[in-house]
């Protein structure tokens, strides 16, 4: 059959209201006072094959990703304000990080079968898990490069640029390390791994690792996410850096920062599924 944009309009209305039934049947997301935003179609496949657009195209199935996320109604509420006061005349689009993330990853490795993406950020380590090119899991601890930077100012008595500097030697300088900078590598590799160890009861041993973290700290971090892994599971796993380089190896322009890289990518391809949101 001919694919019109009827077909792919009833199937995203379908996916929406069945995301906003499992929403409102959610005792989690209403009692704690989540918003859902996010709301777009991120990929289209006809007979398995993913397609920009579909629209007058032949098959014999079609097949659609929709996401929505949630996200903290206060937060929500925030912004609106931000935007009703400064930007009042233009259209707002709320995202999740994770769902950026996800889109550039699969643009960039076409399939994430069984894989976890792992973004350490300044305050938090999300995790994201992927079966057969969805996500169907995202969760997150709190702790991050600064709580790395807190304990061990905390331990050492050193001021936060003596830390930073050891961190960032331990890079440098093919690996240097001290006694702290090892002692809160075990420590917060042991908080990785409980949540690895939770995502593993739930479905599987990820066959990928992702991980996403500013530079200078990428070697740090694969350490701290190895030392995790060697903890839960026998067998060996690679961790794959997703940095800079990576995100702008298919575009134009380099910023230099990891997660402005991936925030770029995610915007030119949110556009190209424009036509079926």
């Amino acid at each position: 059959f001919k694919i019109s944009e009827n077909i792919i309009t009833d199937l995203v209305q379908s996916a929406i209201a069945d995301i906003s039934t499992k929403f409102k049947d959610s005792t989690f997301a209403t009692k704690e006072g989540f918003e859902s935003v996010d709301q777009i179609t991120t990929d289209i496949k006809v007979n398995d094959y993913e397609v920009t657009d579909p629209i007058g195209l032949s098959g014999t199935l079609v097949s659609l990703s929709h996401t929505v996320g949630l996200v903290p109604r206060e937060i929500v509420s925030g912004i609106h304000e931000i935007h009703d006061k400064l930007f009042r005349n233009s259209k707002l689009s709320i995202h999740t990080n994770i769902l950026a993330m996800s889109t550039v990853l699969q643009k960039l490795f076409k399939t994430v079968e069984h894989s976890c993406l792992i973004h350490v950020s300044n305050e938090a380590t999300e995790f994201g898990v992927y079966a057969h090119n969805l996500l169907i899991e995202n969760t997150h601890i709190s702790e991050g490069i600064n709580t790395f930077v807190r304990d061990i100012m905390q331990t050492t008595k050193k001021p936060s640029t003596d830390v930073e500097s050891l961190m960032q030697s331990y890079t440098e300088k093919s690996h240097t390390s001290t006694r702290e900078l090892e002692d809160q590598i075990e420590k917060q590799s042991e908080k990785i791994s409980e949540t690895l160890k939770a995502i593993i009861e739930r479905s599987a041993v990820p066959q990928e690792i992702f991980l996403v973290v500013q530079k200078p700290h990428e070697q740090l971090f694969t350490d701290v996410v190895a030392h995790a892994l060697k903890k839960i599971t026998p067998h060996t796993k690679a961790v794959i850096v997703i940095d800079h380089n990576i995100c702008t190896s298919f575009a134009e322009g380099d910023s230099g920062d990891t997660v402005l890289s991936f925030g770029a990518q995610f915007f030119h391809t949110l556009h190209a599924y424009s036509g079926a949101e």
